[in-house]
């Protein structure tokens, strides 16, 4: 058999087993859940809402613009419950890189133009680098730094297998 057409062979019998791994369900995690988060009595309009299990991990998933969220695949039984929206602050800082030389003076070391340089080709630019906030995910919205770690949170959920139902009510 020729080496290309072995090649290929594997290739495709690699994507059809991902596909197929992307496809099965994890057992451990039967339930659905879905519903709206609010703070004293508006919707939370952007950010996380995590389901956290002591035996068989949880869920992370993003609150829609309207405070409405739907997470599969978590695991049924008890589950703490965190939100955060701190994901999409415009205002949250961004730590500092400080660990070596700035981009100019590794551009020049490696006879190369920084991203920012007028005399960079156009066509070579860099893109900016993400704010780390899903684009198009909701407005800021200042909740309890409490809601957002597992110890604090007094947010509480029993999930059933199958689809649930719950609505998280955040308050001061």
């Amino acid at each position: 058999m020729p080496r290309s057409v072995r090649a290929l062979a594997i290739v495709v019998a690699c994507v059809i087993l991902i596909q197929a791994a992307c496809k099965r369900r994890n057992p451990d995690a039967p339930a659905s859940v879905s519903g709206k988060v609010t703070y004293n009595g508006s919707p939370v309009t952007g950010g996380t809402i995590s389901f956290h299990s002591s035996d068989h991990g949880g869920a992370l998933v993003l609150i829609n613009p309207d405070g409405t969220f739907k997470a599969d695949e978590v695991p049924e039984g008890e589950l703490t419950v965190t939100v955060e929206t701190e994901s999409i602050n415009p205002n949250k800082e961004v730590p500092e890189y400080k660990g070596g030389k700035s981009s100019s003076d590794m551009a020049a070391k490696y006879g190369k133009k920084p991203a920012n340089s007028p005399e960079r080709e156009e066509g070579a630019k860099m893109s900016p680098i993400p704010s780390g906030a899903p684009a198009g995910k909701g407005t800021y919205r200042k909740i309890p730094q409490r809601y957002s770690d597992p110890a604090q949170s007094n947010l509480k959920v029993t999930l059933k297998k199958g689809d649930n139902k719950q609505d998280f009510n955040l308050s001061d």
